[in-house]
């Protein structure tokens, strides 16, 4: 049974899930398709495994993080700090552009 679009909403889906392919495989014969769909599986298994990795890392960058905190502190004050000086140039760049510009048009001095 093929769902309405009121159920799928007004556009089709554009990507299949793991179980979706496995049962397109089921249907499709052809030995391109089949090579096809295998192929497709083995990327999603190893997009699962990637995420897996992605958390275990995740999970050990945070513990190292607990381990050091004032490091990490003094960490972020520094990566704020530099942030605050990159708008403090912009704005004045920005100061100097408008002020170089109205000297050209002659509306300033």
């Amino acid at each position: 049974m093929i769902p309405s679009k009121r159920k799928l909403g007004a556009a089709t889906p554009f990507a299949f899930t793991e179980q979706g392919v496995a049962m397109l495989s089921s249907v499709l014969n052809n030995e391109k398709t089949i090579e096809i769909n295998i192929a497709i599986i083995r990327s999603f298994v190893s997009l699962r495994k990637f995420a897996l990795t992605y958390e275990v890392l995740t999970k050990r960058v945070t513990e190292i993080e607990q381990q050091f905190p004032d490091i990490y502190k003094a960490l972020n004050h520094l990566m704020d700090s530099n942030q605050i000086q990159q708008i403090q140039q912009e704005r004045i760049k920005d100061w100097l552009y408008q002020i170089i510009t109205k000297w050209k048009s002659n509306k300033l001095f």
